[in-house]
């Protein structure tokens, strides 16, 4: 049995560079490879790496393991929030895109002056009366910041 490339290096990510680990019936075909083909040294010699690198790896502690729960936790409730909100009705969602205007001072104050731009632009807010002389003049008589009263 002869053995490819590309199943030498399954038969590597799957059990590593120690041919003690692989399966006793590619293990011929595998060492054949490995001894005649230069990019099947070099896989090898990188699993051997890899090998050495997971075995010389410091022992697990409580603290690492606890680290690791917290992270898995802290990720799960973030994608359970995410898929919450991906299956909320409409409504929902926009309060969840725009609930943010609402949690400061500043959005409520720029939620205010859109509303109120809107309703002026719809012609719903009452202008003062006419006879107001600051509506007189600002109706009347255009004025300008940058032109000289030439009288």
């Amino acid at each position: 049995m002869t053995m490819q490339i590309q199943d030498f290096g399954q038969l590597l990510d799957t059990h590593g560079a120690d041919p003690a680990r692989w399966p006793q019936h590619l293990r011929a075909a595998a060492l054949a490879l490995r001894d005649r083909d230069p990019a099947a040294r070099a896989a090898w010699r990188e699993a051997a790496r890899l090998d050495a690198l997971l075995r010389d790896r410091p022992p697990e502690t409580a603290g690492d393991r606890l680290r690791a729960a917290r992270v898995v936790a802290a990720s799960m409730a973030r994608i359970r929030a995410e898929t919450a909100r991906h299956e909320a009705g409409p409504a929902a969602r926009l309060w969840q895109e725009w609930r943010w205007l609402f949690a400061r001072p500043v959005g409520l104050g720029l939620a205010g002056m859109v509303l109120a731009g809107w309703f002026a632009g719809q012609g719903l807010l009452p202008l003062p009366p006419r006879g107001d002389p600051v509506l007189d003049l600002l109706l009347t008589e255009p004025l300008s910041l940058f032109e000289e009263d030439v009288s």
